[in-house]
């Protein structure tokens, strides 16, 4: 049985970084996003930063889990219609879904480095903590992996 969905009002104030808002059905999704956010107490750019094959988890491997066993379902819907009064949605950031309606498959990946850079007192005061990097920045996502 096929199911709809009803919402009388919805408001989102942000979909961000690779993120999908979808009403309806779906049969497949994909979002992917790398996300490199540094944090300065001071603004020092050398220039040369953001080089992202520098860290390993924007380049390491995402194992996809071997589904072996024999699934068996049994769905009974009381209703034929999904309903909802209101929604009121901050924020869908960073490879996520928000989705009113049905989907066969997802397959999310983000990859996020945070770097917090704090001035150092005394001698090391001139040296930031952790160096090269860049300013936040969104990248490009990386290409989904097929659904095996």
């Amino acid at each position: 049985m096929r199911r709809t969905t009803v919402v009388g009002w919805i408001k989102v104030n942000s979909v961000e970084l690779s993120s999908i808002m979808i009403a309806g059905d779906a049969g497949s999704l994909f979002p992917a996003a790398n996300v490199f956010a540094v944090q300065r107490e001071g603004a020092n750019f050398l220039g040369n930063e953001g080089n992202l094959s520098a860290f390993p988890i924007f380049r390491s491997y995402v194992p996809m889990p071997d589904v072996t066993e024999q699934l068996e379902l049994s769905i009974h819907h009381e209703n034929d219609t999904v309903q909802v009064g209101v929604m009121n949605i901050l924020g869908v950031s960073a490879s996520s879904i928000l989705q009113l309606g049905s989907n066969h498959h997802i397959h999310a990946i983000s990859r996020v480095k945070h770097i917090r850079q704090l001035r150092g007192t005394g001698a090391e005061a001139a040296e930031p903590v952790i160096s090269p990097v860049v300013p936040a920045v969104a990248v490009p996502p990386v290409p989904p992996v097929a659904p095996v």
